[in-house]
Order: structure tokens, then C-alpha cells, then sequence
């Protein structure tokens, strides 16, 4: 697989597919404990004004983009380790991603220039998918809605990291692009 892998051995099929399956667990585990992700980060994005459609096209996609672009890192970061096994790998990552979520989470939206649009604004009543609806508690920054909500954020991005560490396979030899 010599034209997947570059100097630094990185196994480019193998990271996006782990990013994706990684991705796709990931969402799974996030709408079990109630949060909608894609509708969250595109209602971050387009406002809650926009379309249901639109939302969740734009929320899907940089939910995946950034999936695969954290298998890319998981790939060149952690891949290489081998003092320690795959699971720990897999959650040192997660506690990485963890800690890059909640603090990018709140400056994005922020950002985002108004509360409208902000899924961080703790009892934003424009937004139905704020904490302080008890029907939909689906805050993506873990706001005052739940005293769990980091924690939920934290085992999320700790199962990510694990299947990217254990679908992810390393290139077995390194060559020059």
C-alpha cells in the first residue's frame, strides 16, 4: 500500500475509514444519551431559522469532516505509540478531543455573533435545543442543563478514540511521497 502512506507512515485509507466508523459510532452513542448533533451543530451554524434539511445537511457534514480529520491526527499522533495498548490510546485521544470540544464549543458559537444561533446560551428559549428545555436537553457544550453533560461529552469522545484506535491500521512500511 505504498501509495496510501507517506513519510511519517500514516495509513490515509485506513485513517479516514476509522474516522468515519469512529463517526458514526460516535453519533450513535451521542443520540442514545440525547443529543442530535448534526441538527445541533447546523442550527449553530445556519440559525434556528433555517430549514430542518438545511440544518442537518450542514451538521452532518462538518460532523464528519471533523471525524475524519480527527482520525488523520489520531493517525499521526497516536498510531505510533507503542508503549501503550489500544484502548489506552483510544482514550487518551478521547480526554484530548474531550478537552478541544468544550473549549472550541463556546467560542464557536460565540462567534456565531447572537444568541439565536447559539446552542452554548444555557436557557436560550429561540432554540429548541437548549438544556433548559427539559424535553430536549441536546446542548452540545454539556451548558447548565445537566450536571452531566461534560461527563457525557468525555465517555462520547472516549468511545470515538477507541474504535479509531482499533480500526485504524498502521502501514507496515513507511516510503517518500
Amino acid at each position: 500500500m505504498a501509495e496510501t502512506t507517506n513519510n511519517r507512515g500514516i495509513n490515509w485509507r485506513s485513517a479516514i475509514v476509522a474516522g468515519l466508523l469512529g463517526t458514526v459510532v460516535f453519533t450513535i452513542t451521542l443520540a442514545l444519551s440525547g443529543t442530535n448533533i448534526m441538527k445541533a451543530l447546523g442550527g449553530m451554524m445556519l440559525g434556528p431559522g433555517a430549514s430542518v434539511m438545511g440544518q442537518y445537511i450542514l451538521g452532518g457534514l462538518i460532523h464528519v469532516v471533523t471525524g475524519v480529520l480527527y482520525g488523520v491526527v489520531f493517525a499521526a499522533l497516536f498510531a505510533s505509540v507503542t508503549e501503550w495498548n489500544k484502548i489506552v490510546k483510544g482514550a487518551v485521544f478521547g480526554i484530548a478531543i474531550t478537552a478541544i470540544a468544550l473549549a472550541l464549543m463556546p467560542v464557536m458559537a460565540s462567534m456565531m455573533g447572537g444568541d439565536a444561533a447559539n446552542p452554548c446560551n444555557p436557557c436560550n428559549p429561540c432554540n429548541p435545543c437548549n438544556p433548559c428545555n427539559p424535553c430536549n436537553p441536546c446542548n452540545p457544550c454539556g451548558g447548565s442543563g445537566s450536571p452531566y453533560g461534560a461527563l457525557l461529552k468525555l465517555i462520547n469522545h472516549v468511545v470515538y478514540g477507541v474504535v479509531v484506535a482499533f480500526v485504524y491500521k498502521a502501514s507496515k512500511t513507511s516510503t517518500s511521497s
